[in-house]
């Protein structure tokens, strides 16, 4: 892993359960653990119609230094888009990189009438 190719800010996001101090009620949410230098890869890049609605399904895959906590069941976020993080994949055998692979959904826009 080259680090001059780490150009991109990326948040790390755990789930948490986040208790109502009011209602005393928990909800699942999530808190951001660190924040991250990345590599962004576009991976894939699909459109599915649902109802009316043209959803646009963007994969991209991220590539950090090693972190043996990331999980599927975690969320990132680059600027003002977040992503579902789907996999990782170890980069290799010596943990120096781990590739993060998220999918964002989208409605684009329709014009139908």
């Amino acid at each position: 892993m080259q680090s001059g190719r780490l150009d991109r800010r990326l948040k790390l996001l755990e789930p948490v359960r986040i208790k109502d101090a009011a209602t005393g009620k928990s909800e699942a949410g999530y808190a951001v653990v660190t924040t991250v230098w990345a590599r962004r890869v576009p991976a894939s890049f699909a459109e599915r119609i649902d109802g009316l609605t043209v959803v646009a399904t963007g994969g991209i895959v991220y590539s950090i230094r090693y972190r043996a906590d990331v999980d599927a069941t975690w969320k990132a976020i680059e600027g003002n888009q977040e992503y579902k993080i789907v996999g990782t994949v170890q980069g290799n055998m010596r943990r120096r990189e781990l590739f993060v692979h998220c999918l964002t959904e989208k409605p684009t826009r329709t014009d139908r009438g």
